[in-house]
């Protein structure tokens, strides 16, 4: 079993920034359900980039918390491998 543990503060962020954070955590509970025998060493990296791309679509600021974990991870952990399984709401 997942558990999502969402900080009480994020319900002062405007809807799309709560939306990315949700999303972003779905990611690391689609990797974990995914059977990823790197996900501890990769999943933070690859929501990130989620996390990146979906704040640079909005044309919003992109925390340093997201900026600090980019690097590399696994192509299979990209979350476009993942639209079929949940709307991320970019492309």
């Amino acid at each position: 079993m997942s558990f999502i543990k969402i900080a009480p503060s994020l319900k002062g962020q405007v809807l799309n920034f709560r939306n990315m954070v949700f999303k972003h955590e779905f990611l690391h509970v689609a990797h974990i359900n995914g059977g990823f025998a790197n996900y501890r060493q990769f999943s933070e990296r690859a929501a990130s980039k989620y996390s990146y791309d979906y704040l640079r679509a909005f044309k919003m600021p992109i925390p340093n918390w997201i900026n600090n974990n980019l690097g590399n991870y696994p192509s299979e952990m990209w979350w476009g491998n993942f639209t079929k399984s949940m709307r991320l709401w970019i492309k």
